[in-house]
């Protein structure tokens, strides 16, 4: 009879864990699962390519200026090289297109650019604005920044099966990512310093951006940043400090 009673009980609790098993087996990964594990993949990529695309318009007054980039690039790394094709675009300036390698080197890095023709050769001791174009690097930011994250839908990305996730960061990560998307650079072409837009940047809200990850890798291959409000608002205080 107690031997039955044991057995009885070793039923139920295999019943209860394969129970368990099966609740855990069927409970879909959360986003922020499914992010980190794009991140930890992500750190194992040893080189790519991309297309990086901004467009920065704002409207100043009576005055629309804007700044919209296009880089076709290929890196490796370790060590760090990059190759970049890249045209700018600026309102009343006109296009130009310029090439740009960089390799990591003893010292630092160094830079050629080609433009117009011109072969341009630049010593850096760090990455300086060559982060801007570390994808990999920046993806960590965008991957783990985030204050909250919700899951919308899959979509087809040439040819193959990913998920969107929409992502809003806040606080002191919207100037790690205004940073490394090359947000400041593109400002200080429109004469505004890293320093004055990271100063009207302070205390601005949110800034929503969304990731696609692979569905068969779990590699992101696409993001995406909106930063329309952040924009109006500098614009904002661009124009309540000038007193117009």
């Amino acid at each position: 009879k107690g031997n039955m009673k044991r057995f009885n009980r070793v039923l139920a609790l295999l019943a209860a864990l394969v129970s368990l098993l099966s609740l855990a087996a069927c409970t879909p990964p959360s986003p922020e699962r499914e992010l980190a594990m794009a991140q930890s993949r992500l750190a194992q990529v040893k080189s790519f390519r991309y297309d990086m695309d901004m467009d920065i318009q704002m409207t100043v007054g009576d005055a629309a200026i804007s700044v919209a980039t296009v880089c076709r690039a290929e890196c490796i790394t370790d060590p760090l090289t990059l190759k970049m094709d890249i045209n700018l675009e600026m309102s009343e300036v006109g296009s130009v297109d310029y090439i740009m390698y960089a390799a990591q080197t003893e010292d630092g890095y160094a830079a050629y650019m080609n433009m117009y023709g011109d072969w341009i050769r630049e010593e850096l001791d760090g990455l300086g604005e060559l982060e801007q174009y570390d994808v990999r690097a920046n993806m960590d930011k965008y991957l783990s920044g985030f204050a909250s994250v919700t899951e919308a839908g899959s979509e087809e990305l040439n040819g193959a099966k990913a998920t969107r996730y929409d992502c809003v960061v806040s606080g002191g990560a919207i100037d790690e990512i205004m940073d490394s998307s090359g947000a400041y650079t593109q400002l200080s072409l429109l004469g505004i310093s890293g320093e004055q837009a990271r100063e009207m940047l302070s205390g601005l809200g949110e800034m929503p951006y969304s990731i696609w990850i692979d569905a068969k890798s779990s590699l992101p291959v696409r993001y995406e940043l909106d930063m329309s409000g952040i924009m109006a608002a500098l614009v904002e205080k661009i124009l309540r400090g000038s007193g117009d």
